[in-house]
């Protein structure tokens, strides 16, 4: 393994001279950086606030609840349950 600066998907930095999400790491890759794949965005037409407001209240099946809305963000919401073989059942909720 090569002490190289790599990025949480294991390209390398070519030659060591470009900075951003990478650090330095024990790898043999030589996958230089590459843009990160597109996200397909919410469709308008069906991510309606009334939908949202029914997804995000509706915990059914969940013990917990925690608002993480930031004050200035958007909203986000955690759900979890612990069961009973001590697995953690979650849902993040984020409205974007």
């Amino acid at each position: 393994l090569k002490l190289q600066c790599t990025s949480p998907r294991d390209e390398v930095v070519p030659n060591g001279d470009q900075h951003g999400d990478y650090y330095p790491g024990c790898t043999n890759s030589t996958d230089p950086p590459s843009a990160y794949p597109l996200i397909d965005q919410a469709d308008e037409a069906t991510c309606t606030d009334s939908l949202w407001e029914a997804f995000h209240a509706s915990g059914e099946g969940y013990d917990h609840f925690v608002d993480l809305t930031h004050p200035m963000g958007d909203e986000t919401y955690l759900m979890w349950s612990v069961l009973d073989n001590g697995v953690v059942k979650a849902r993040l909720a984020h409205n974007n």
